[in-house]
């Protein structure tokens, strides 16, 4: 769920004769969040198709929101609107969804009833009600930090404080771009196959630069396709089977695009693939050496648990064992010798404000000739038909971003 509520007199009226029949509470809190939920669903219907919609459905889980996923600042009184249109017929829930439920089961799915949708959605006309958008896309977010329980803390900088003229061309850049992908996103109808049945999700983008700084991150989040497994193992609920517009999709990604973009700031021509080392899986050296650049030093046993808790390469796990993680550095350091002085050296950060710019430019002149790109930072989702114009654009905006000639390896996530 992603939409701004509109002003206008019909959406005005369809609200309170809704809260009116379903005798919901008379606070603002609950007109806020019931008009959130009715555009949601009115909108996801502007094709004539009735589907589901993702919701979280625990107060914890909207509690531990941080505000770049909450860009609307839902409370839990949103669960107790859904329960309260549910008693009164207007909606139905059901179960967990797979990819998205983890240890909490988090999320659960609404449906409209034909209650609904004749009294109150065709009567007024709601599915093809304008929308509009939150008013700013572009997150800054302040160092990271813990709580007492050792969960992690993240707090917003305000965009305003912002006065470099150069900053100041960023943001407005930014946020002008994504009005225009987001109203982009929404004209097409984004699914994920789940047993049959076609299921919308939350896919309002944003940027998020980290560190109180513009030079910091920037990279793009809040699509659902973001947290879908890759599907590399035939896991359900995957982006393979991600539908555009009901046609099946293709995934390409940057192949060993970090190391490529040290060895630009090098001035030096990279091998084909980084990461292709002999006696070892190419996904546990690319997840090792990635924790590694985002590393402040060597220290290896904090760098070893991230990669532990990643449980695609839990199977891989033994071979990190008894100096097997050394090891691999050692390996890596060997083919690339010249990428060795920045492990350990916190440049993860400057590589994710480069590579945001260059999954910008390849989104935004994809959507010139009318093509929708879904972002997973370096890899890129579109219909199966545009693979061929997808991979040129994406070589083309390599080039230009990093003014290089040098070709950029991409290839198809399999």
């Amino acid at each position: 769920m992603h939409l701004e509520t509109p002003r206008t007199k019909i959406f005005a009226q369809a609200w309170k004769e809704l809260h009116s029949r379903a005798k919901l509470p008379n606070t603002r809190a609950t007109h806020k969040h019931l008009q959130f939920l009715l555009l949601n669903i009115a909108h996801s219907m502007r094709d004539g198709h009735v589907v589901a919609l993702a919701c979280p459905n625990s107060k914890k889980t909207i509690v531990s929101w941080t505000r770049t996923q909450n860009p609307h600042r839902l409370t839990p009184t949103l669960l107790s609107v859904v329960n309260g249109l549910e008693r009164a017929g207007y909606l139905i829930k059901i179960g967990s969804q797979k990819h998205f439920q983890g240890k909490d089961r988090k999320y659960s799915r609404i449906i409209p009833t034909p209650k609904l949708i004749a009294e109150i959605i065709e009567t007024y006309n709601l599915h093809k009600t304008h929308v509009t958008y939150v008013a700013n896309l572009v997150a800054v977010t302040k160092a990271e930090s813990w709580d007492r329980n050792k969960k992690k803390i993240r707090q917003k900088v305000d965009i305003r404080l912002f006065k470099n003229p150069a900053e100041i061309s960023l943001i407005q850049s930014s946020n002008s771009f994504l009005k225009d992908y987001n109203r982009f996103l929404l004209a097409h109808r984004i699914e994920l196959s789940d047993n049959g049945r076609p299921i919308s999700q939350f896919k309002l983008v944003r940027r998020v630069f980290c560190r109180t700084s513009l030079q910091a991150g920037g990279r793009f989040f809040g699509g659902f396709w973001q947290g879908l497994p890759s599907g590399k193992r035939g896991e359900s609920g995957s982006r393979k089977q991600i539908l555009i517009n009901g046609e099946p999709t293709v995934e390409l990604d940057y192949k060993s695009l970090h190391p490529h973009l040290l060895y630009q700031w090098e001035n030096l021509l990279p091998p084909d693939d980084a990461y292709l080392l002999a006696d070892w899986p190419r996904e546990l050296v690319k997840k090792c050496i990635l924790v590694t650049f985002n590393c402040k030093s060597f220290g290896e046993e904090a760098s070893l648990n991230s990669v532990l808790k990643d449980k695609e390469l839990q199977h891989h796990c033994s071979l990190l064992e008894n100096g097997g993680y050394s090891k691999l550095r050692r390996d890596f350091i060997s083919k690339n010798p010249a990428l060795e002085k920045f492990l350990g050296k916190d440049v993860g950060v400057r590589l994710q404000r480069q590579d945001s710019d260059i999954a910008m430019v390849v989104m935004k002149r994809l959507m010139q000739e009318g093509i929708l790109a879904l972002c997973i930072h370096d890899s890129f989702i579109c219909q199966a038909k545009y693979e061929e114009a997808l991979r040129q654009i994406m070589m083309e905006a390599y080039k230009d971003v990093m003014q290089t000639q040098t070709t950029p390896l991409i290839g198809k996530v399999i």
